[in-house]
């Protein structure tokens, strides 16, 4: 049995931004499931399409909130991947503390299947 791509789920305001991460997505042969750029927008696009991965900018309007409900989702939230212009947590203390990991969304070398497959054991919840 072919092991199904793993769903990505990107959410950013910047249009530019969320373009470039959308054509990563696809290059890296991972399934774009949506696009969002209000936490709102977020939280529906994971109710409805269970994606594996979101990767979610800080500053979109709602992301702290949405994160947290988007994590909180069952049977199985997707893994959280935050974003911002500089790597590392930036939110001032407002982001969730099971998220995934940070990258920097500006980073024009950020290698979108190399963050997806270190975020193991996600294959296993991929090829459901």
């Amino acid at each position: 049995m072919a092991k199904k791509p793993v769903r990505v789920l990107v959410v950013d305001a910047d249009p530019s931004v969320a373009a470039r991460l959308e054509a990563l997505t696809q290059t890296a042969g991972l399934a774009l499931v949506g696009c969002a750029s209000t936490g709102d927008e977020a939280l529906d696009l994971a109710v409805s399409e269970s994606p594996d991965v979101a990767f979610v900018a800080l500053d979109v309007p709602g992301a702290a909130a949405a994160t947290r409900r988007i994590l909180g989702l069952t049977p199985s939230p997707p893994r959280v991947v935050l974003m911002s212009a500089e790597p590392g947590p930036t939110g001032g203390g407002s982001e969730p503390a099971d998220v995934s990991g940070y990258v920097a969304s500006t980073d024009d070398s950020l290698d979108v299947a190399g963050v997806v497959a270190a975020l193991s054991p996600l294959t296993a919840r991929a090829s459901r």
